[in-house]
């Protein structure tokens, strides 16, 4: 049985649309998002663009620079390590949640299951899902919705990261 459809609003649909093409390389680093050009794109009025650049802004995969318009972030090297930095913190206090618990939650184990079982012909898509959710799946041990809003935009920026390999894979010794 097919799934219901499900309604948005347009700056909804524009945030997913942007974000999607964002995480996926059409807008380079650095790239300017020309509201003339999406709003004939998409055919939309420009304030719903405005509103779903401040929301993709307050996410952390577009930045918003005084009379120089909205832009994919471009990062440097001292970026990244902070964004892993704080990843790391977050998720210590989720690893330390579970070990003085003495119970690791059965998703997790899942997760840890299927990721054994990954071999060298699987899709480094599937791979990169199953390190996010085994990821997300400790911060949630926390249960602390604040924390789960800075994690999300920590989240958003390593997904930019894959627009920027050459740096990212330079120091994936260190994140990893």
């Amino acid at each position: 049985m097919a799934s219901p459809l499900q309604i948005v609003s347009t700056i909804d649909a524009l945030c997913s649309i942007i974000s999607k093409e964002v995480f996926d390389g059409f807008w380079k680093p650095g790239e300017r998002l020309k509201e003339n050009e999406l709003t004939a794109r998409f055919n939309v009025s420009r304030h719903s663009l405005r509103e779903a650049f401040a929301m993709l802004v307050e996410q952390g995969i577009l930045q918003k620079t005084a009379n120089k318009g909205v832009r994919v972030p471009v990062f440097t090297e001292q970026d990244i390590l902070d964004i892993f930095n704080a990843r790391r913190v977050i998720e210590e206090a989720g690893i330390r949640k579970i070990i003085s618990s003495g119970k690791v939650p059965h998703r997790l184990r899942e997760l840890i299951h299927s990721i054994s079982l990954s071999g060298q012909d699987t899709p480094r898509i599937k791979i990169l899902a199953q390190d996010m959710d085994f990821h997300w799946e400790i911060v949630k041990t926390l249960d602390n919705t604040r924390l789960y809003a800075i994690y999300n935009n920590i989240i958003n920026e390593i997904k930019l990261l894959n627009a920027q390999p050459k740096i990212f894979f330079r120091l994936d010794y260190v994140i990893h």
